[in-house]
């Protein structure tokens, strides 16, 4: 078993994730074609990394019993438990250690070997889940803000056009006070 199924796994992931976000981008376009051919890439891809998932979990369990039996044949009559001196069990030189390592300094061990594909999709499925809650509250956030920019826009075509009607100067940037001119209207008024 080599680093190659690894990298394949890793690489398989990132192009997942990217699909996912250019499908999200997609149904926030409404572009419907692009979003079936999206889902269509995603689930092929989901299709391979499973696959791939359970081969690498069939080849570290097969790698496990081939130690408890190489232990039983040196004449232990039970498997050897890991040795927390011991290096984790490694796949090649370099590739990353897959084996239980150490909870804690009484000995205690993680528990690698009762993680399955179904976990590991479980797990996928919750931050996919997740991810999608964000996009979408990130969406909705998107489409209050350009609503408010709509309504700005709209108010200042309104007193612009308010302005050219009455034969006002355009303000170019200057600050009205709201206040004053109120004040000088109802003194104007009274008078």
């Amino acid at each position: 078993m080599g680093s190659f199924e690894w990298m394949e796994l890793q690489t398989l992931n990132t192009e997942i994730a990217a699909a996912r976000s250019r499908l999200s981008a997609a149904r926030v376009r409404k572009d419907q074609r692009l979003a079936r051919s999206l889902e269509d890439e995603i689930g092929a891809a989901e299709a391979r990394r499973a696959r791939l998932v359970a081969q690498l979990t069939k080849q570290l369990a097969a790698s496990g019993e081939t130690r408890a039996k190489a232990a039983l044949v040196e004449g232990a009559d039970e498997p050897a438990a890991p040795d927390a001196a011991a290096p984790a069990m490694t796949l090649e030189a370099g590739a990353p250690a897959a084996g239980p390592e150490p909870a804690n300094e009484e000995g205690g061990t993680a528990v690698w070997d009762r993680l399955t594909p179904g976990d590991i999709e479980r797990a996928r499925a919750e931050v996919d889940r997740r991810r999608a809650e964000m996009l979408a509250r990130n969406a909705e956030e998107l489409q209050r803000l350009e609503t408010d920019e709509g309504e700005l826009d709209g108010l200042e075509r309104a007193i612009d056009g308010f302005a050219r009607k009455f034969g006002l100067a355009p303000l170019e940037g200057a600050v009205v006070q709201l206040d004053a001119a109120r004040d000088t209207r109802l003194k104007a008024a009274a008078e």
